[in-house]
């Protein structure tokens, strides 16, 4: 116990430990799942984008039908995006004007699309909470690993001259 309290321990634990980055580089492509026939082009052309980015060197084999939910959910929201976006207002059971139904599906997609999209690290916030870099950030983290080492070596260096004066 110090004069004030507690001493401080070596190193942060919890919530207060930093977080270790993962660099992510582009990866040799991968094999893609086969995409579900009755997903539209676009859904499709997204489900490859994503099998070819970085963060896919993330996922398990076992957390594939996540990635795949979320494709279906993205494709079910595309189809009823549509439908609202061309008719968005209906009539009701009993002739009176109303918002279609299929809007609070397509929020209800939203959330559900969010929530798996946080998980998977497709958000810059999610992956930063994660402790994914990207790019140039990992570029930084092993210039700065190798600036360390330099650092390293220039002071071994000057220790073997000022031993052998």
């Amino acid at each position: 116990m110090g004069k004030r309290g507690p001493l401080p321990k070596e190193r942060p634990v919890g919530h207060r430990a930093p977080r270790a980055i993962v660099p992510l580089q582009a990866a040799p492509a991968p094999e893609i799942p086969e995409a579900d026939e009755d997903w539209l082009d676009a859904t499709r052309e997204q489900w490859v984008t994503f099998w070819q980015s970085p963060i896919s060197q993330m996922v398990e084999s076992t957390e594939v039908s996540v990635v795949q939910r979320l494709f279906q959910y993205r494709d079910q929201h595309a189809r009823a995006s549509e439908i609202v976006r061309t008719s968005p207002i209906v009539k009701g059971s009993v002739g009176q004007v109303r918002l279609n139904p299929l809007a609070g599906y397509v929020a209800q997609l939203e959330n559900a699309m969010l929530r798996l999209e946080t998980e998977l690290g497709l958000t810059p916030l999610a992956r930063q909470r994660l402790g994914y870099a990207f790019g140039e950030a990992a570029r930084s983290l092993s210039q700065m690993m190798q600036d360390d080492e330099l650092a390293r070596r220039r002071r071994e260096e000057r220790a073997q001259r000022l031993a052998e004066s």
